[in-house]
Parts: structure tokens; C-alpha cells; sequence
């Protein structure tokens, strides 16, 4: 249900005990209240302005004018993650493979925030992604009308085992050496 507050922001609702209620504004941190057993009691709540951003918003942007950029660009973000990644024990010896896309915020300066796992591999696969996030150096912050904002960026990480050719005599050597049939 929803109900519209006075000038003041002020509103009244009648609701049952034990019922959980949401209050939520555009410019406001939600709130969760769970009702007590005991009906009818006036109650006061305050909700905490979100903080805002330069541009006086409080979005997280997806697409900006200038989208943040690690330290040498693209390719040295992917030497990093390459440089850095650890293909955990138990994932090598179950034979997980694939990718984990990472979600992430690069802030208005430059650190990195909100991970978050967009497709998981596996408990394991999905750990080390995060860690080698976390442990990026400070990125080059997106702009939007030459102002730094906070930019969501998604990496994929993948995870891949090694695979090994067999000659016809039935032994095995490793890809891409001279030896492949």
C-alpha cells in the first residue's frame, strides 16, 4: 500500500501488530520496521538522507561521458588479473571451468566498492575473483560533465584449465607446444 506524506512528511497508517512495514523515499535510506506484538502505538521515524554525489544525485551511474580506466588501461588490468588470480585447490580438482562476472563500483575516487558476484562459478571461483578485486590499486575515476562519479563496472574472470593434446602413440603433451600433432 502505498501512502503519500503531508508538507511536513508526515503520514499516518493503521496496520496490524507484527507487521512489517517499508518506508522508502527517492532521496532517503529505506527503512524496515517490524511492528510491535502491541497495537495502536504512535511511533517516530526518521529516515537518513542518502549521500550524494558532485552532480547532487545519488545514482551510481552504469555509462558516463568517461568511463574509469585502470592504471595503463584495458590491457594492464588484464595482465593484472592474470598476474594475480589463483585457480583455487578444489575447484582444479572438481574441474570447474568458465567465467565469473564481477560487478563493481569504481568511486568518484578511484577506489573500488559494492563488489558483488553477477554469475558465479562456484563458492571457490567466485572467492578468488573477489579478492583479486579487492586488491586492485586505485583507478582512474569516471567523469560526467567533468565531474568524478561513481561508475559500475563488470569484469569477467575467467577460469580455465589447462588442456593437454594426445599424440598417436597415446601420450600426452601440453597445447601449443612444437610437439602438437
Amino acid at each position: 500500500k502505498v501512502i503519500t506524506s503531508n508538507a511536513q512528511g508526515e503520514f499516518t497508517i493503521k496496520a496490524q501488530p507484527m507487521d512489517i512495514l517499508i518506508i522508502s523515499h527517492k532521496d532517503f535510506s529505506s527503512k524496515k520496521i517490524l511492528l510491535p506484538k502491541e497495537g495502536n502505538q504512535d511511533m517516530t521515524i526518521i529516515l537518513h538522507q542518502k549521500e550524494k554525489n558532485n552532480n547532487g544525485n545519488n545514482a551510481t551511474f552504469s555509462v558516463v561521458e568517461e568511463m574509469p580506466q585502470y592504471p595503463g588501461g584495458e590491457p594492464a588490468l588484464l595482465q593484472y588479473i592474470f598476474n594475480n588470480l589463483k585457480y583455487p585447490a578444489q575447484s582444479l580438482k572438481s574441474g570447474v571451468q568458465g567465467k565469473v562476472y564481477v560487478r563493481f563500483v569504481v568511486t568518484k575516487t578511484g577506489d573500488i566498492g559494492e563488489i558483488k558476484i553477477m554469475k558465479s562459478l562456484d563458492q571457490y571461483c567466485d572467492a578468488e575473483a573477489i579478492r583479486v578485486i579487492k586488491s586492485m590499486s586505485k583507478w582512474v575515476p569516471g567523469k560526467q560533465k567533468g565531474v568524478n562519479v561513481p561508475v559500475y563496472y563488470v569484469v569477467p574472470i575467467n577460469f580455465m584449465l589447462k588442456k593437454k593434446a594426445i599424440t598417436k602413440d597415446g601420450t600426452s603433451i601440453k597445447k601449443g607446444t612444437s610437439e602438437e600433432p
